[in-house]
């Protein structure tokens, strides 16, 4: 038997039988394709290249059939030949064509692979000729194959090509569409009333962001910051989708408009005495379904869980931006960072579930008084409260909302007087409610504040909270210019626009409310429309990261100050408070812990009867000399400056101008309010419990307490001009090889302009 290409000849014409080696006919290269994933095109064309089939198509030639016994053979089942009856001996030599047949013997130690199992995995099979090959060699023969591999399918390979190149512009452009709407869908809930339309948006939201993704799937290999953005925004728009809807299930949708039929005002009947506004009760939740928020919030504490995890991992994405070259980008950065604010605020509630559903009145009612302060005159706790908001808090619902002006408590005070503390005697010889903030601890002035609410017939006070409106300059900063329309005489179709901003508000409001401007129940109704008018503003530029940081550093800080008259309560919000310098504490060396040692917190209360200290400059400097024996003396120097100046005179002018005021005696009058008076400052210098006097005392008096140590004077500053005032005093310092021998200055809230130095 000989081989020729593929062609294999033998002679019968001496009828002695030959084996055929099937081996031959199968190549060792085809048992080594081994295959673990499925390709595509064996999807686009079945039943090509199936690794199981180990058969090669292979034929047998026969030229000319000289003998009988190779005709009888031709005749066989075997050959399974047509047509060979007429074949003649002595016919001319012509090819012809058998099928592989079964060897008619198999000699000792053959394999016929015919009779093995077929191997039907098609990912994995036996290898009968596995050897170690060098890497070179596997290099080489897996880009044979894969060029034999595209040979072979190069017609569905180009045709995949071209399919995937003429669907590609169509299936993005789908892709952006899928998003831009979802996201305009979440945009559009502040304009949706009703409920379902509410919940039926946010499921559209999420179904396209979950479509635009398996789409877009594809494409996230391709190396472009365009397409690295969409990524991002796809990503960060399931995960808040998803969050979202994870609370929604558990939510029994209840009927009506979400925010009309929510807030619940008053009748007319409900006015009260002095001119007192409408309460309102605001039941958040109501068009939800939901009676009783904070069990509801109890209930479905996993699911809320689950919402904060959401808006993380949408931070997380949104904030990935932060490193890609697009115009967009920073856009994109900035909603991942107010959604990192809000997912760390629920962060902060599921660690603090129980205290927080106790101040929404979980468990009982509770009564917030919140004062509205203007740091033009300066008060122990940020400034002058013109304006209080109350309501009480039951089961997460907001009832007998009210804003008043403080003086309305005071109303209801008189006849009964009381005798002011030290320091405001000289401002007026009644005590009431516009002069609670007096004392440097807060809950101090809580506590007197409810006892002049009581008083006056209002509900008992729970909850106190004191905000300044320098977090107003603040948040204006961000936003700039907020127009305001100011309603003349009550009127709602004449008055005129006012534009605020960081640099005027504190000026022209305050004109504005000392004139009654725009007034129609109290003087500070002009107030209330800013604040919705703010309001307004925050939500149109969508400065969320920014009011909350705001808002926050306000709490670190300590200019934003609550506290409870529950002393559970209150344990929790101390939390939350910046701790005054006496509450402090510090570790020493011994493991044991003391009071904070050489420090200076001076407490300032405006006496003036004027906003003066909107211009007022202090420097405050102390000297420590070391005595020995762990003893220390302080040197304090109080500078304040008057920073009168003609642009302060023409810009409250130009506010009198606009408002229409001509009479002279009335303009100066303003002009004094404003600024032009003498500054009066009552000021309490508080240190370390145990301080003395040395050398003079003239004008300062001192008390004390189980806490600190108070020294107490007055500093009156002429308009345009500057006052000072120095003393001296000893104190023991525990520890003192571990203690700095400077002091350390605390700041009052929200006093400015002041700057503290130690040396």
């Amino acid at each position: 038997m000989s081989w020729t290409s593929d062609i294999i000849s033998f002679d019968l014409s001496h009828e002695v039988p030959k084996t055929i080696d099937v081996t031959g006919f199968f190549y060792i290269s085809e048992l080594h394709a081994i295959r673990s994933t499925k390709p595509l095109f064996d999807t686009i064309k079945p039943g090509k290249g199936k690794v199981y089939d180990l058969s090669v198509s292979k034929k047998l030639s026969v030229n000319r059939f000289r003998t009988l016994a190779m005709l009888d053979l031709a005749r066989s089942d075997l050959f399974e030949i047509s047509k060979f009856e007429s074949v003649l001996l002595d016919e001319k030599p012509r090819l012809r064509t058998i099928d592989l047949c079964p060897p008619l013997m198999i000699p000792y130690g053959s394999l016929d692979i015919r009779e093995s199992k077929p191997i039907i995995s098609e990912k994995k099979y036996a290898d009968l000729y596995k050897r170690n090959l060098p890497v070179s060699l596997h290099t080489r023969r897996i880009v044979r194959n894969s060029f034999r591999y595209v040979k072979k399918n190069k017609k569905p390979i180009f045709a995949t090509i071209a399919l995937l190149f003429f669907l590609t512009l169509p299936t993005l452009f789908y892709v952006k569409f899928l998003v831009e709407s979802s996201y305009t869908k979440l945009l559009s809930l502040k304009n949706v009333t009703d409920i379902h339309n509410w919940v039926s948006l946010i499921h559209e939201a999420r179904d396209g962001f979950e479509r635009a993704n398996i789409l877009f799937f594809p494409f996230r290999i391709i190396p472009n910051d365009t397409i690295k953005l969409a990524g991002i925004a796809i990503d960060g728009g399931r995960s808040l989708t998803r969050g979202l809807s994870t609370v929604l299930t558990d939510i029994p949708l209840g009927s009506g408009a979400i925010f009309s039929g929510s807030i619940i005002s008053s009748t007319s009947d409900d006015l009260g005495p002095s001119f007192r506004p409408a309460s309102r009760d605001i039941l958040p939740f109501s068009a939800f379904g939901i009676d009783k928020p904070t069990e509801w919030l109890h209930k479905n504490k996993s699911n809320i869980a689950s919402l904060q995890s959401s808006l993380l991992d949408a931070s997380r994405a949104y904030v990935r931006a932060e490193n890609i070259d697009n115009p967009k980008a920073a856009e994109v950065a900035h909603i991942g960072q107010w959604i990192s604010k809000i997912a760390d605020l629920l962060w902060k509630y599921l660690q603090n579930e129980p205290a927080v559903l106790s101040l929404l009145g979980a468990e009982v009612p509770q009564r917030f008084l919140i004062f509205n302060q203007n740091r033009d005159e300066i008060r122990a706790n940020g400034g002058f409260p013109g304006s209080i908001l109350s309501f009480t808090t039951s089961y997460g619902n907001i009832l007998d909302f009210r804003t008043d002006d403080v003086y309305y408590y005071d109303w209801n005070l008189y006849p009964a007087k009381e005798i002011p503390p030290p320091g405001l005697s000289l401002l007026s010889d009644n005590y009431g409610l516009r002069d609670v903030n007096y004392y440097p601890d807060f809950r101090d002035t809580l506590e007197k504040a409810n006892a002049f609410v009581e008083k006056s017939g209002d509900a008992t006070v729970t909850v106190g909270m004191a905000i300044n409106q320098g977090i107003v300059e603040n948040i204006l900063e961000k936003v700039w210019d907020v127009p305001v329309f100011i309603s003349s005489s009550g009127s709602l179709n004449s008055g005129t626009t006012i534009t605020f901003n960081s640099e005027n508000f504190s000026t022209l409001m305050s004109t504005l409310t000392e004139l009654r401007f725009g007034e129609k129940v109290t003087s500070k109704d002009t107030l209330f429309a800013f604040m919705h008018a703010l309001a307004g503003k925050i939500n149109e530029k969508r400065d969320y990261a920014e009011v909350i940081d705001l808002i926050e550093k306000a709490f670190s800080d300590g200019e934003i100050l609550i506290a409870s008259r529950d002393d559970e309560l209150d344990s929790f919000l101390a939390t939350i408070r910046k701790p005054l310098p006496w509450e402090i504490k510090n570790e020493t060396n011994t493991g044991t812990l003391s009071a904070s040692d050489n420090w200076i917190y001076p407490v300032l209360t405006s006496v003036s009867g004027n906003k003066s200290d909107r211009l007022m400059k202090r420097v405050y400097t102390s000297e420590t000399t070391a005595l020995g024996n762990c003893q220390y003396e302080n040197t304090l120097t109080f500078t304040h400056t008057h920073g009168y100046n003609s642009d302060a005179k023409n810009e409250i002018e130009k506010y009198l101008d606009l408002m229409g005021v001509t009479d002279s005696t009335e303009r100066e009058k303003m002009l004094f309010i404003q600024w032009n008076g003498i500054n009066k400052t009552f000021l309490r210098a508080y240190v370390p419990l145990g301080a003395t006097l040395t050398g003079s005392t003239a004008g300062i008096d001192t008390q004390s307490d189980d806490q600190k140590t108070e020294f107490s004077f007055m500093l009156s500053t002429p308009v345009g001009g500057s006052t000072t005032k120095q003393f001296q005093y000893i104190l023991s310092i525990p520890n003192c090889q571990n203690q700095a021998s400077l002091a350390s200055w605390y700041r009052q809230p929200w006093l400015q302009n002041t700057e503290m130095k130690s040396r």
